[in-house]
């Protein structure tokens, strides 16, 4: 048996560059939040180089960045692929007032943070 140190750095890694590389096929840019923007999720100064999510899209942040949502985005965050969280100081931060389904994969090291007096559905359970 061949053990690997710091198992979970290579594989986070490698779910990563998968990740990555399946976007780079797919021909849809991920989406960078933009922490100098304002407005919505629709709104392309939120995201760098203007990529707005779209159906399918990867959305990321970058380390110690947090990603805002609310009832507003619903429409995007209903389409979206994944959310890959980079490092443990990223968070994406929800605030919703009406019942909410996330039906993406959240991935990273980051965390979700919810607030508001609405419902949030997500892959692996509620809030």
């Amino acid at each position: 048996m061949i053990r690997i140190r710091n198992a979970g750095m290579f594989t986070m890694f490698a779910l990563l560059s998968a990740m990555l590389l399946r976007e780079a096929a797919a021909g849809i840019p991920p989406s960078v939040w933009d922490p100098e923007g304002s407005g919505s999720w629709a709104d392309r100064t939120r995201w760098k180089d203007g990529n707005v999510p779209q159906a399918g899209s990867q959305v990321r942040a970058s380390p110690n960045v947090p990603i805002y949502a609310n009832d507003d985005d619903a429409g995007i965050l209903a389409v979206i692929k994944e959310v890959v969280l980079e490092g443990s100081g990223s968070r994406l931060v929800v605030t919703n007032e009406y019942d909410l389904m996330l039906p993406f994969q959240i991935w990273g090291e980051g965390a979700l943070e919810k607030f508001g007096g609405g419902t949030l559905q997500y892959d692996v359970g509620s809030v």
